[in-house]
């Protein structure tokens, strides 16, 4: 009998896996002994952090990056495939959300591998539900680009893609949030709804709606901080 690929949601942010982990998703984590993980280091400590005496060292660990290729992928599912129960761990949050991981996934279905997604924090859906803004017709870009004449055509573009109701989700590096929002405060519409949605389940949460004319009267800071941004534009 083939083993299942449990999909490991993890803290976002840093925040303590208590508050937002249930009791039964750890108890699920702790009694694999394979794991996926982008960053093998941080899987390492998380475990640790959930159980001091954990076995690490009689456990087995795989890197995986988004440059895996078939042949790599087959055989980070071995010990599935051979009755093992494997778990994909994020880096920060649920897996394949924002998150590498989609090819693992498509690779155990194709393999006739049982895929079961843990519950746990998403930052994407957390923002979403918090926003006021389209959480039944939303698009996922992820990182915008980075030169200058780029990123203000994508912003326009996904500005005006967001006038038929959808809303466009995308997120930015701490250290070019600062950044990333005065272009959005340049570039579009005073009347396009901008929710900016800092530090998910940490202490420091923030989440607030509000157009580009009310974000100008008071431009956030969120300089290193992390950020979740859903824009939707009205139309006039």
């Amino acid at each position: 009998m083939k083993g299942k690929l449990y999909l490991i949601p993890l803290p976002v942010g840093g925040a303590d896996y208590r508050d937002v982990i249930p009791e039964n998703v750890l108890g699920k984590t702790l009694g694999l002994r394979h794991f996926l993980a982008e960053d093998i280091r941080s899987a390492r400590r998380y475990l640790r952090s959930l159980s001091r005496d954990f076995p690490i060292d009689s456990s087995r660990f795989y890197k995986i990056s988004d440059d895996d290729d078939d042949k790599m992928l087959a055989g980070y599912l071995q010990p599935a495939m051979e009755g093992y129960d494997t778990g994909l761990m994020s880096e920060a949050g649920m897996p394949c959300i924002l998150d590498p991981g989609e090819k693992i996934v498509l690779k155990a279905h194709s393999l006739g591998i049982k895929v079961v997604p843990l519950t746990g924090p998403s930052s994407v859906i957390l923002a979403l539900a918090a926003s006021g803004l389209n959480g039944e017709n939303f698009r996922v870009h992820g990182y915008l680009p980075v030169q200058a004449p780029d990123l203000k055509k994508k912003i326009t573009e996904i500005e005006n893609r967001s006038l038929s109701g959808e809303a466009q989700v995308f997120i930015e590096t701490p250290f070019r949030n600062q950044r990333l929002s005065g272009f959005l405060l340049d570039t579009c519409r005073p009347s396009t709804l901008l929710c900016i949605a800092s530090d998910i389940t940490m202490e420091s949460e923030e989440i607030t709606t509000r157009t580009i004319r009310e974000w100008k009267k008071n431009p956030p800071e969120i300089n290193k901080r992390q950020v979740i941004y859903i824009l939707q534009a009205k139309r006039e």
